[in-house]
């Protein structure tokens, strides 16, 4: 993290797919494409758009700074994430599941 394709404006971030594939020994791979999504307030507010402030992400008893803190900052912007995903790719043994996936990646 980040994914490599958001220094050249995407948020995608998909590896080497031949180089994955082409790994025999010891193990057989596969490659596994993964939509991640930021995890959002849900239900989205009605009416809401990319320029209102979300709702929600800070505790009630936040101390308030005036926008000055990057959480406050977050907070105002992170309207985005309810309209954008993440996509990445990821090299695995061919033994592997959904199930082993989601596990390794609740550790990020």
């Amino acid at each position: 993290m980040p994914p490599s394709g958001m220094f050249r404006g995407t948020i995608t971030d998909y590896g080497d797919y031949d180089q994955c594939l082409s790994i025999s020994e010891p193990i057989r791979t596969q490659y596994c494409l993964i939509d991640l999504a930021m995890p959002m307030p849900k239900p989205q507010p009605k009416h809401h758009n990319y320029f209102h402030k979300t709702i929600g992400l800070l505790p009630e008893k936040f101390s308030r700074h005036n926008g000055s803190t990057i959480y406050e900052y977050l907070e105002k912007y992170s309207s985005i994430f309810y309209y954008a995903n993440f996509e990445m790719a990821i090299c695995m043994p061919n033994t592997c599941n959904r199930h082993d996936l989601e596990n390794i990646l609740k550790d990020y």
